[in-house]
């Protein structure tokens, strides 16, 4: 699997996933305009201007011909043969995907908007309570679907993003990563919890069905202790405790009934409330016990992982950031050694580099990174080979080493 088409399927996700939320708002507006109906079609087939912008940001390189793109969508959402306020919801929604492309287009390693999930529940949370105090359209079924729908796009995304970033952080220290067995192994994970948890949610909107699935558990035992009771013949000596119904309709009726329990079911009712609280004990008890085993277990494992680190060989990395060295003091006037002098060159070098070495994520991916990848990305041979004299090793820096790093960096401007 290229890790292109993975690429490409994150930005349609999350393009797609910020529609909903927009959707959400174009519904929240329609109905504020008074409009009959929510017009979910028309919300949904507008997903094709985000596509279209992303399309044109990869493939448009021309100046002219880029800026003529962006403006061809509002163009024809003016010349679209719908109501004043459905055209205003249109041209409203296509100025904001236009910004927000013009934008990623521009300015250097931007990434696109993600709308926060808390403010896309929020959104759709407000379309149900005017829904429900204010317009009163009958309009609840879109807003719910609009949340589950969102919800199962952005799990998904939210699994591609993290797939996408554990191989960009993996990939200058692995050899070789299985990246097809790893999204195929979590993919499937993710469908299984995803579609699960709806599925258990849609469920837990109306519980009529589970009304429905209890009653007609009841009738089916009933309908059996009595064909227990009819071929069985236990009640030979009392006849009149078994009874035939002759209903006039008859449909509902039941074929017998049982007036006074024999006493086998009533010491199989006894039996079966002691077993079921001995159950209950022991799984109380086996819940405690494997509880205080899975404490304990980890507890070893920790000691253990820790003797580990105090006592092995641990491959320490190097980090972008300018770290105090353990058990260093630094005094008032330590700004004036040549050691903290060539750290704090680095750390403003790679600082002001952060984008061109670690791509959009800047800072978050400057943590993964060692000072060799980091100069090497920005070709600062000298500066990355006394940074490592002066933190790794005890030589001491000298100011003609000092003098030689700042004339690279100005001969490098």
């Amino acid at each position: 699997m290229k890790k292109e088409h993975v690429m490409l399927g994150s930005n349609l996700l999350l393009s797609l996933t910020n529609h909903w939320v927009i959707i959400a708002v174009a519904i929240i507006l329609t109905g504020a305009f008074g409009s009959d109906t929510p017009r979910l079609g028309l919300w949904l087939a507008l997903w094709t201007i985000p596509v279209y912008y992303y399309a044109t940001r990869v493939k448009v390189h021309n100046f002219y011909l880029f800026f003529l793109s962006q403006v061809l969508p509002l163009v024809v959402a003016f010349g679209a043969k719908v109501s004043g306020e459905i055209k205003f919801i249109w041209v409203v929604m296509t100025v904001f995907y236009m910004v927000s492309s013009i934008k990623i287009r521009l300015v250097e390693y931007s990434p696109e908007l993600q709308i926060h999930p808390a403010v896309s529940v929020g959104i759709i949370g407000a379309g149900f309570w005017l829904e429900g105090h204010l317009f009163n359209y009958g309009w609840i079924s879109y807003y719910t679907t609009l949340i589950f729908v969102y919800l199962i796009f952005y799990f998904f995304y939210y699994f591609v993003s993290q797939y996408l970033s554990f191989i960009s952080v993996n990939r200058n220290t692995a050899s070789n990563i299985p990246e097809k067995e790893i999204f195929t192994a979590g993919i499937k994970q993710t469908v299984v919890c995803v579609f699960g948890g709806v599925i258990l949610m849609l469920l837990s909107i109306n519980v009529e069905w589970l009304t429905y699935i209890i009653n007609l558990l009841k009738r089916g035992l009933g309908a059996l202790l009595r064909i227990m009771v009819y071929f069985f013949n236990l009640e030979k000596s009392n006849p009149g405790t078994v009874t035939s119904e002759k209903g006039s309709g008859g449909g509902g009726a039941p074929f017998f009934e049982i007036t006074d329990p024999h006493p086998f079911w009533v010491f199989l009712e006894k039996v079966a409330m002691v077993a079921v609280f001995v159950g209950i004990v022991v799984f109380i008890i086996m819940g405690i016990i494997r509880g205080y085993q899975f404490l304990r277990r980890n507890f070893r494992e920790v000691n253990k992982s820790k003797m580990k680190e105090i006592t092995g060989n641990q491959d320490i990395r190097e980090s972008c950031e300018v770290e105090k060295r353990a058990g260093e003091e630094r005094g008032w006037f330590s700004f004036l050694n040549n050691t903290e002098k060539i750290r704090k060159m680095y750390r403003k070098r790679i600082l002001k580099n952060k984008f061109v070495i670690a791509g959009e994520d800047g800072n978050e991916e400057l943590r993964f990174l060692t000072a060799k990848e980091c100069c090497d990305k920005i070709s600062a041979d000298s500066l990355k080979v006394i940074y490592e004299k002066a933190r790794y090793s005890n030589e001491m820096v000298t100011s003609e080493e000092i003098r030689a790093v700042k004339s690279a960096e100005k001969a490098a401007r």
